[in-house]
């Protein structure tokens, strides 16, 4: 998930990577190819879109655990919290992502614009929000 902030943050909403075309047995991981290759992507249906199906009390605990662990590791600016889910729903912290891409059509920016922040005006909070920091 995709989170705003310095002291008072936002989340975003909860984004998943979604691999349409894999066979039933495949585990699936978020590789290098899976996020950069077209080739691949196409091949496998792999897609990042808003999670669906996700009940709203596990997605109001993503936030709440994606807040928590910005705010422990001491993440400013912008950040990414990943989680997986196991079958029973029970999610897992996978790894922050202080520096995610933010290109326009990337998962941060894709996360902000489904919370209706268009590219330019989340381009212009993050610059404030390193300002403010001092950075």
């Amino acid at each position: 998930m995709s989170v705003l902030g310095n002291t008072r943050l936002t989340v975003f909403p909860v984004a998943e990577l979604v691999f349409r075309k894999r066979p039933p047995d495949a585990v699936l991981i978020a590789t290098s190819a899976a996020k950069h290759d077209v080739a691949y992507q196409k091949r496998w249906g792999v897609d990042v879109r808003r999670a669906r199906s996700l009940p709203a009390e596990l997605e109001h605990k993503l936030m709440q655990l994606g807040k928590k662990i910005y705010r422990i590791l001491g993440l400013t600016g912008y950040g990414r919290i990943d989680f997986r889910l196991d079958r029973a729903g029970r999610p897992y912290f996978l790894e922050a992502n202080p520096n995610p891409e933010i290109a326009r059509y990337e998962e941060f920016a894709s996360a902000a614009e489904a919370a209706g922040v268009q590219y330019e005006a989340l381009l212009e909070r993050i610059l404030r929000l390193g300002i403010r920091r001092g950075a």
